[in-house]
């Protein structure tokens, strides 16, 4: 079985359900945040695509405040009622649009919108790579079975650090020193 190279030119990032109600009742909700900003600050400056929803927002608040911060302008939240983001007609489009072939996928909860939107995304062929330090649920077995589950089902499971720095490819980026103090950073 290969595995296939993570692109910066290929890859779009997907940012399930980070809503400040449902953070604070998670596990290690400030930590999987802070991976959450070092994710997107990478991957702005890689230059890729970022789409983030919001489950219910009425219901559930918005988008955590240092997320959103961090997405800047491209702070443009998918409203969904579906567990799976992939179940919603606007992210299907926006996610469409955007050519990638590669996704991303961080976010909440683990084992209910982020294993939906992988395992859905999975199905329609695309290559879904989860960031297992970029995602958490109310406990600790959930998470942890949802990380097994998707790694049975052939859907990658990888790190903040490794996929930033895979698409980064090497220090002849332009983007090598920036993208290391972002990763270096630990606000």
């Amino acid at each position: 079985m290969s595995i296939e190279q993570l692109e910066a030119s290929a890859a779009i990032l997907v940012v399930v359900d980070v809503q400040e109600k449902a953070m604070g009742e998670l596990c290690d909700s400030d930590r999987v945040c802070r991976e959450i900003v070092r994710l997107i600050r990478s991957a702005r400056k890689l230059e890729l695509p970022i789409i983030v929803t919001e489950h219910a927002p009425a219901d559930s608040n918005p988008t955590v405040a240092s997320v959103r911060e961090a997405l800047g302008e491209q702070y443009e939240p998918i409203e969904k009622h579906s567990f799976s983001a992939a179940g919603d007609l606007h992210f299907m489009q926006r996610f469409e649009v955007s050519g990638r072939r590669q996704i991303l996928v961080c976010g909440a909860e683990s084992h209910v919108c982020v294993w939906l939107t992988a395992r859905d995304l999975h199905q329609l062929g695309w290559n879904v790579q989860v960031l297992g330090d970029a995602i958490t649920s109310r406990n600790e077995l959930d998470h942890q079975i949802t990380l097994d589950r998707l790694m049975h089902h052939g859907i990658g499971v990888t790190t903040v650090e490794m996929a930033i720095y895979e698409m980064l490819g090497g220090d002849d980026s332009p983007m090598y020193q920036e993208v290391c103090d972002i990763m270096a950073s630990r606000d």
